[in-house]
């Protein structure tokens, strides 16, 4: 995992790239494994007072406070960051939702006309419909009371292009979003 340690002057919220190896013990330093080989590294910086960014000098006092974190540019490349693949379980019935999370499958786009012909794959959009498959219970308002989701099973929903959790069960793709991330229900 590539690591760069970003320095950020209290007073002036500006970003200096430093290096830090992980690890290493330093003044005032606390160190948490954050994922296997990144950690986040926060201590007090010493700079001279000349150093500063795009030729501004610091005073004294604010270089004296500043605070460098760890931070990882990437996961690990053995590790998928999309999708959740999930070999327990055996079907989709099995999952359900929690609070006001929605399970849905997008509808695939037709990839023959009404006349026979077969569409090339790069002519075929990705279609922004799902179909509901299960819905949690519904989500706690400010009040904490709670709030029934705006959709059922069965439903056919107007989803967004990017976001939700997506679930791999075998070969099949789904999603999960949260009941306010739904654009539109689709009345048939």
């Amino acid at each position: 995992m590539h690591l760069f340690t970003v320095i950020l002057p209290l007073a002036i919220q500006a970003a200096v790239i430093d290096a830090v190896p992980p690890g290493v013990p330093t003044k005032y330093a606390y160190q948490r494994d954050v994922d296997h080989n990144a950690s986040l590294t926060a201590s007090t910086v010493r700079a001279a007072p000349t150093a500063g960014i795009y030729n501004r000098d610091f005073p004294p006092d604010i270089a004296d406070t500043t605070v460098a974190h760890r931070i990882p540019l990437m996961p690990p490349l053995d590790q998928p960051c999309a999708t959740t693949t999930s070999t327990a379980l055996k079907s989709i019935k099995s999952l359900a939702p929690l609070l006001d999370r929605v399970l849905v499958q997008r509808i695939k786009a037709q990839t023959q006309t009404a006349g026979g012909i077969f569409l090339p794959e790069s002519s075929v959009k990705e279609l922004n419909e799902a179909r509901v498959l299960a819905v949690g219970p519904g989500g706690l308002d400010k009040e904490g009371k709670i709030v029934k989701p705006s959709v059922k099973a069965g439903d056919k929903v107007l989803i967004p292009q990017y976001g939700g959790s997506p679930v791999k069960v075998g070969e099949e793709e789904y999603a999960l979003f949260r009941d306010y991330e739904l654009l539109a229900k689709i009345n048939e």
